[in-house]
């Protein structure tokens, strides 16, 4: 499984993020101690994500930030092209289009704990 680890000193803050993985899908959403946040990148948004979906639905919202994963792994839109950062909104859309949640209040949330996770 792969994972940000963010170390102290490099950063202002001492959390860590979660990169996607298959193995990340099989764990408790609930595991606090394993990760503070889990990090959403476009795979999500492909036509066969696997369990992707199922565990942005089940995620707590205080636990989720979306990443862009360049240059490589672009949403559905870009497949096959170079990775933008500019793209994170559309992970950050289905995403919240998979919770049922207004992408505007998601994005707000994703952003405190983005603040949060690095202490800005």
């Amino acid at each position: 499984m792969s994972q940000m680890v963010m170390p102290p000193g490099r950063f202002p803050g001492s959390g860590f993020a979660r990169h996607h993985s298959l193995l990340m899908t099989r764990m408790s959403p609930s595991n606090s101690v394993v990760s503070r946040c889990r990090a959403w990148t476009p795979s999500v948004t492909y036509p066969k994500p696997g369990a992707l979906p199922e565990v942005a639905r089940v995620i707590p919202s205080d636990r989720l930030v979306v990443e862009t994963d360049c240059p490589y792994l672009p949403p559905q839109p870009y497949r096959g092209k170079r990775n933008e950062p500019a793209y994170v909104a559309i992970t950050a859309a289905r995403v919240a289009e998979l919770r049922g949640e207004p992408l505007a209040d998601l994005a707000a949330r994703m952003s405190e704990n983005a603040r949060a996770l690095f202490r800005l």
